[in-house]
């Protein structure tokens, strides 16, 4: 039994609390929560002195639970049942280590690879408050690099609140032309830009900001890549 598990049955005997079952969450959502919490906890170890204060990790983790709609009260009372019932917590686990894995495996091999993703935007970036702003410009010797009929910008969000938006854009420049899509970004998931006729473009620019992140939000970028195929997000 790993240290997640571990942690996971000790803070719910701690809390002794009781849970109905229309109280808890099924197996599934469960284990959508507990990944994004374990990514979370990575995040906090990796980017330490970013998460230093308790309001920070907080607030990263009511973005989680906005993400998931659910209440952070409605999450504790679904670990008690959860623990009383440890084959459906060790199957939730199992669930959860494999899906991690399997990040870690496809990370892997974009970095041995050397995905085109990889080479033009960062895989992951933080905003706060000091620094509520990312760009970048590709010009079209690294645009050549996407051989294929599409452009698709994407990236994955976690720790935005509800009373905090962000505006993204991607910018097509070509000889004669600009294309703009941009976004208001109000929800931690997934998102994408998406466009065809890469061919002569000239310049591909993008950019995430706000001007209403709080003092201690911090808001996680992830999962963000360029690549020539077409977007699979509805």
């Amino acid at each position: 039994m790993n240290k997640i598990l571990t942690y996971i049955i000790l803070f719910a005997s701690i809390c002794g609390l009781s849970a109905c079952n229309s109280d808890v969450l099924t197996e599934e959502e469960m284990t959508d929560v507990i990944y994004d919490i374990q990514l979370a906890q990575g995040i906090y170890q990796s980017r330490y002195n970013d998460f230093v204060s308790d309001d920070a990790k907080e607030a990263l983790l009511r973005g989680i639970f906005e993400k998931h709609k659910i209440t952070e009260a409605q999450f504790d009372s679904s670990l008690v049942w959860y623990s009383d019932n440890v084959d459906k917590l060790i199957r939730i686990n199992d669930s959860v280590q494999s899906r991690l894995n399997r990040q870690l495996v496809v990370m892997e091999a974009q970095l041995n690879k050397g995905k085109k993703a990889d080479l033009l935007v960062p895989h992951f970036i933080m905003l706060d408050q000091d620094v509520p702003f990312y760009a970048f410009t590709i010009r079209d010797n690294l645009l050549s690099k996407l051989i294929g009929d599409n452009i698709t910008w994407s990236f994955n969000l976690e720790g935005l609140p509800k009373s905090t938006k962000l505006e993204a854009a991607l910018i097509y420049e070509y000889a004669d032309t600009t294309i703009y899509q941009d976004k208001i970004i109000d929800l931690n998931k997934e998102y994408s830009f998406s466009n065809t006729n890469p061919s002569k473009l000239e310049r591909l620019k993008g950019y995430i900001r706000s001007d209403s992140i709080g003092m201690n939000q911090k808001i996680i970028i992830y999962d963000m890549s360029i690549s020539d195929k077409p977007s699979e997000i509805k």
